[in-house]
């Protein structure tokens, strides 16, 4: 059974969206000022019905915490063309949804964000784990970041958890993507650092190249890895993508794996969408 999390001050709206699901669907409620309470969901539905800054602000502070990454977070408008539609998901949801509530809406687009991480067992293989070790190595050696490992979780939606995110594609020993997100506080002072630079400094360009070149380093020491096995990894240039909302492409139909790693009350994710290659030698 799916958990819904409907976060809203209005009773007449929870007894509509009530009506709008089936009894596969479970629905708890919170006023705003609960909204900081983490519950065990699969989806969070914000509505307040002002179009504001109000439901943005709840946004980007459920998107920064931890125990909300991992999660759907769907906004509800009456226009999805709309400025504060376009904006509720450059701050982070997952997606819209229109009032007035109707079961096929709802039920499509639970079932369009819903259903990648379901059934899915968030195991640590061999290469999962050097990327984690690629991960903590760069970010300590290269930007001077000592990071703490907290969260692994598949991702419901194949949403990236930051506001920057660098991604570079992989082929030979293994197929896919390794991607590195954070807030852009957090990719400037980490791209100051290797820059030798203060943050004020960097105009958007520099943040951008230096996120790019934690991520292609951290590629790069997985393909070392590889190397050393006698396997073949190619990777690509990093391309990086700004604002969130921003997704992974599910080519591989694979999960997205992803790995949190704290520095000072914020977090960097790791995310991983790989398929292992059965074989793929260095040629002699």
């Amino acid at each position: 059974m799916r958990k819904l999390l409907y976060i809203t001050s209005s009773d007449q709206n929870k007894e509509a969206l009530s009506n709008c699901v089936s009894n596969e669907i479970e629905i708890d409620s919170l006023e705003r000022h609960e909204a900081g309470i983490v519950k065990d969901q699969d989806v969070v539905l914000l509505d307040f019905n002002t179009g504001s800054n109000v439901e943005i602000d709840l946004l980007k502070r459920l998107r920064s915490e931890s125990a909300y990454m991992d999660i759907p977070i769907v906004l509800v408008v009456d226009d999805p063309d709309t400025e504060f539609a376009r904006k509720g998901l450059s701050k982070g949801a997952s997606g819209l949804l229109t009032r007035p509530f109707t079961k096929d809406n709802v039920h499509k687009t639970l079932d369009t964000l819903c259903h990648s991480a379901e059934n899915i067992s968030p195991h640590e293989t061999d290469n999962i784990v050097m990327f984690i070790s690629a991960t903590m190595h760069v970010l300590k050696t290269t930007a001077g970041f000592e990071v703490k490992r907290r969260r692994k979780f598949i991702k419901k939606d194949y949403q990236f958890c930051g506001e920057l995110t660098a991604s570079i594609s992989m082929t030979g020993g293994i197929n896919g993507t390794v991607s590195i997100s954070m807030d852009e506080l957090t990719a400037r002072q980490m791209s100051a650092s290797i820059a030798w630079m203060k943050p004020e400094e960097l105009d958007e360009q520099m943040v951008q190249e230096g996120l790019g070149e934690i991520a292609n380093q951290v590629a790069g020491r997985v393909r070392t890895m590889f190397f050393a096995k006698n396997l073949r990894m190619e990777i690509s240039l990093p391309k990086v993508v700004c604002g969130y909302g921003q997704r992974a492409l599910p080519s591989l139909d694979e999960p997205l794996h992803t790995i949190l790693f704290e520095i000072g009350g914020s977090f960097i994710a790791l995310h991983l969408c790989l398929r292992e290659a059965a074989h793929s030698l260095v040629p002699a």
